[in-house]
């Protein structure tokens, strides 16, 4: 029991040590790496990510914290209203359009039956999302702020609409990828 105490205090007190030493004094002392790989001929050309990471290592940190891991999102769709005889209508909205840099995005949608003035239906709104985490992240939480109208037959109501929303997102850049190749960027275009 004592050996493993004599452990643990020997660790503990490296690791306070470390605190205390500089990081260009631990990374003048690493050696350089080796750059040389060694693959099967053709590998590299093959492989446009080995390139990227040949020419410049990405930083990886910036790009969790910067670049959202959800892409934007034009929305059209087919309604339908069972509650009006199965009345069907369109729906359309835009998601998660980023205002500048900054985690603020943008959103808006309108939903309507097709006819039968009898049986009107309408919605529409916009709100602001504000993510609070790194945008790369698999979870990002943001408090929602904007405005919401609803019609339907005898029943109409609109007001400022204020929540939050949880995301999350199992895996990042769903959808096809295909590089896009501007000089002196690595940036990758989402198809959906």
């Amino acid at each position: 029991m004592a050996d493993i105490y004599m452990r643990i205090s020997r660790l503990v007190v490296v690791v306070m040590i470390g605190c205390f030493v500089p990081d260009e004094v631990v990374l003048a002392e690493t050696p350089p790496l080796d750059t040389e790989l060694e693959l099967e001929p053709g590998t590299i050309d093959s492989s446009p990510v080995l390139q990227e990471w040949l020419r410049e290592t990405p930083d990886v940190l910036s790009t969790i914290r910067n670049e959202p891991s959800f892409p934007e999102r034009l929305q059209m769709s087919y309604a339908l209203f069972p509650s009006s005889d199965d009345e069907r209508g369109l729906a359309i909205g835009i998601e998660d359009v980023f205002i500048g840099n900054l985690p603020l995005t943008v959103n808006a949608d309108y939903v309507a039956n097709f006819d039968d003035e009898d049986n009107n239906r309408t919605a529409y709104g916009a709100h602001l999302r504000y993510y609070m985490l790194p945008l790369g992240g698999y979870v990002n939480v943001a408090p929602i702020v904007g405005y919401r109208h609803v019609e339907a037959v005898d029943y109409s109501e609109s007001g400022v609409q204020v929540g939050f929303q949880v995301k999350v997102i199992p895996s990042r850049g769903v959808g096809l990828i295909l590089p896009t190749r501007k000089p002196g960027s690595a940036r990758r275009k989402m198809m959906r």
